[in-house]
């Protein structure tokens, strides 16, 4: 699996916890050291790197399955191309049949940046990228002691395969904890792309 964008590594070391094995990358060595040490502390073995997402070069790849928390939307908010830059390399780091998930926050009016569902469609978009879906989703999160509640979107699509038989099943969404925190958004959210198959 590959995390990318990983900050500080806490869902790469999650995904470690659950005995995946890892290779997560980030710009920031700031942020790879302090995942590593978080690794270490709990004796884990993640792959961390420091690189530019834009200008990858893992020979680990292609992987089973690509995470994106929140890079996307940090590329987007940054402007030029990179965007793109970093969209024309996901189908390199996709083996053929798995899958790339994304979560970003989502474009809201007045606030200038985010990304839009249309942007999450054409960048998931057939021939590449197959069952590319879009639904709305709601993320609590915290800063400096507050809590808010961004709109966000989340893509999740395949990297298509020559044959449709190689296609697999969507995974059953699991049911959230009895006692699970509820985020307390007062707003209603924006798309999550949540299929996208290669």
């Amino acid at each position: 699996m590959l995390d990318v964008g990983c900050g500080t590594g806490d869902l790469a070391i999650a995904l470690a916890r659950r005995s995946y094995e890892v290779t997560a990358i980030d710009i920031s060595r700031v942020a790879i050291d302090m995942a590593r040490a978080k690794a270490a502390g709990e004796g884990l073995t993640v792959h961390f790197e420091v690189q530019d997402a834009t200008d990858l070069s893992l020979p680990s790849a292609p992987f089973d399955s690509v995470f994106d928390s929140g890079l996307l939307h940090s590329l987007s908010r940054r402007g030029g191309g990179e965007v793109d830059e970093y969209l024309a390399l996901l189908p390199r780091l996709a083996a053929p049949g798995e899958t790339v998930f994304v979560l970003a926050v989502s474009l809201e009016p007045g606030q200038g940046w985010g990304v839009t569902e249309e942007l999450l469609r054409a960048g998931f978009a057939e021939p590449e990228w197959v069952d590319t879906e879009v639904e709305e989703i709601a993320v609590a999160a915290e800063a400096a002691g507050s809590s808010f509640c961004p709109a966000s979107c989340s893509a999740r699509s395949e990297h298509s395969t020559p044959s449709p038989d190689r296609r697999r099943p969507n995974p059953p969404k699991p049911a959230p904890a009895a006692n699970a925190p509820q985020p307390n958004c007062d707003r209603q959210v924006v798309p999550k792309l949540t299929d996208i198959k290669m």
